[in-house]
């Protein structure tokens, strides 16, 4: 199948997202099916805490993290960091992004923080999601950044 171009990319100054409005809706459709056809089933399994959630979680999860970005004031094409490890709610994010639009940076945390800031002024993230693990280097790269963030989660 053939796409227009100037339909379905959205451009960052550094960045290509391939997304639309109609991509952003049939992504919610296959979480909305899954989640009626099997609203506790797997929809994820933590490879090492086996922790599990379902297709229901998924999609409610899902959707509360779209409406926060929104609440936000985030925009289709503007880009999201996140240093996390694979964990269940990294996926719920990541497709959150997808759904609104926002090109997202899987950023690597454990660099030091002026090669974690290096990653921040390439990208220029308007957010960016952090966990634990890398709180206090993410926080100490955004301030070596000098970067204006819309929010830091």
């Amino acid at each position: 199948m053939s796409l227009p171009v100037d339909q379905y990319v959205l451009r960052s100054e550094k960045s290509v997202a391939l997304t639309t409005p109609q991509f952003s809706t049939y992504l919610l459709s296959v979480l909305k099916k899954n989640a009626q056809l099997g609203p506790n089933d797997a929809a994820q399994i933590d490879g090492d805490t086996g922790k599990t959630l379902s297709h229901q979680q998924f999609l409610e999860q899902t959707v509360r993290t779209v409406n926060g970005l929104r609440a936000l004031g985030l925009l289709p094409g503007d880009a999201v960091s996140m240093f996390t490890r694979n964990q269940t709610y990294t996926f719920t994010t990541a497709t959150a992004m997808y759904i609104a639009g926002l090109l997202q940076h899987p950023g690597y945390a454990y660099l030091e923080p002026e090669l974690v800031a290096e990653q921040l002024r390439v990208i220029k993230p308007r957010v960016v999601f952090t966990e634990a693990f890398a709180l206090e280097r993410v926080r100490a790269a955004i301030k070596v950044s000098r970067l204006k963030l819309k929010s830091s989660m």
